[in-house]
């Protein structure tokens, strides 16, 4: 439906060091985007653009920044 095909962060862009990693149930990282700026936003594929699974997986987004807050996780999902 071309809806949510891409996983936006709003205001991301103000943190330009921000790392966004996403891991599997597994611990295996399947994502990274370490800066500068979220530039390649994740469409649901692993480093490798193989589609991921329709499953659960985990995120750390870290501002590193002088002014930022402290990292922020939690869990995205996959749904088709």
């Amino acid at each position: 439906d071309g809806k949510n095909e891409v996983w936006e962060i709003p205001y991301l862009y103000m943190c330009p060091n921000a790392k966004v990693t996403i891991h599997n149930r597994w611990g295996v990282k399947v994502y990274e985007n370490d800066g500068p700026y979220y530039s390649n936003p994740w469409d649901g594929t692993n480093d490798n653009g193989k589609l991921l699974p329709m499953n659960a997986y985990y995120y750390l987004i870290e501002f590193n920044d002088a002014h930022s807050t402290s990292p922020k996780a939690g869990i995205i999902s996959i749904l088709y």
